[in-house]
């Protein structure tokens, strides 16, 4: 349960990039007579490319494919931001779609940029086991986590307090605007652990995954590894 108190840690930012209701998806796509769809890797679904997207945002999409595709209809993986609208009605062929993608940018192939995308994050536990290179063996109550659910939604636990916020993917960090955390107070040495996660949490840490079960969050000198840990 969440504590009524919270504390909130506010962080401002100039972002570089700025897309509205944008996230980052990397997915196949397709284009062809009668076919301009994209298909994100996180999820069974198919969207119809709308055609609100900006025409320079279009021209790029486009030129990536016919540079890359060989084949009629061959499937091109890439990494793309952008919205996607299940509701709004559709006619011809995009009705045959479970929505609209509307991309905001072209960010290349799958295989040439290690850019983090949403699905990569979304609905996974991770558990803090290195902070600032020393490994972790604190007892499972004074854990950290993390969990990031649906739209990037921030939830976890710092090592004596809950938090949550709503999580952005900014290039190749992770911004979490505002942190609210209930206000337990925190023994030593979790004290110290708790307020060095908090403090790289809010600086907007660089973001990677070094394979598919580990995440490594990190500012200047300082670092942090996690491993997946997905409830059962």
């Amino acid at each position: 349960m969440w504590s009524r108190t919270f504390l909130i840690i506010l962080t401002c930012f100039c972002f570089a990039e700025t897309f509205a209701d944008a996230i980052r998806y990397r997915g196949d796509y397709t284009l062809g007579h009668e076919v301009n769809s994209f298909c994100p890797d996180n999820n069974s679904q198919c969207y119809w490319v709308s055609g609100k997207a900006s025409s320079d945002t279009v021209v790029s999409l486009k030129d990536l494919y016919q540079e890359n595709a060989t084949l009629p209809y061959e499937k091109v993986c890439v990494v793309l931001a952008g919205s996607i609208d299940r509701e709004l009605h559709r006619d011809g062929f995009a009705a045959d779609y479970d929505g609209l993608f509307t991309p905001e940018k072209v960010f290349g192939l799958c295989g040439e940029t290690d850019l983090v995308v949403a699905g990569d994050l979304q609905h996974h536990r991770w558990v803090l086991v290195e902070l600032d290179g020393v490994v972790l063996h604190q007892p499972e109550r004074y854990q950290p986590s993390i969990e990031i659910g649906e739209h990037l939604t921030f939830m976890g636990f710092s090592g004596c307090n809950n938090m949550r916020g709503n999580a952005q993917l900014q290039g190749n960090t992770i911004v979490i605007p505002r942190i609210a955390t209930t206000r337990k107070a925190c023994p030593a040495p979790f004290g110290q652990i708790e307020s060095s996660l908090l403090s790289l949490l809010s600086q907007s840490p660089k973001i990677s995954l070094s394979n598919e079960s580990e995440l490594l969050l990190s500012k200047g000198q300082f670092s942090s590894r996690w491993q997946l840990a997905d409830w059962r």
